[in-house]
């Protein structure tokens, strides 16, 4: 709750241009949307574990992938 609550001080204060959002949980949504509705952009890193979170990169603006499975690429 509290990340969700300083993306939304950022949004309202406008002390950033964006904000990179390190997660898989759904609960930031609402958050994500507020932020992109007050202009700033969201980079949304995802690792890649079997399931991705499919729901949540609508709300993206920039998506980036990391392997932390020990594979390289």
């Amino acid at each position: 709750m509290r990340i969700g609550l300083d993306m939304a001080t950022f949004s309202y204060e406008k002390t950033v241009e964006r904000i990179i959002l390190v997660t898989g949980d759904t609960d930031f949504i609402p958050a994500m949307k507020m932020v992109r509705r007050a202009g700033l952009q969201i980079i949304l890193v995802q690792l890649l574990i079997p399931s991705r979170i499919w729901s949540l990169l609508p709300h993206a603006d920039i998506v980036r992938e990391v392997d932390f499975s020990g594979n390289q690429q």
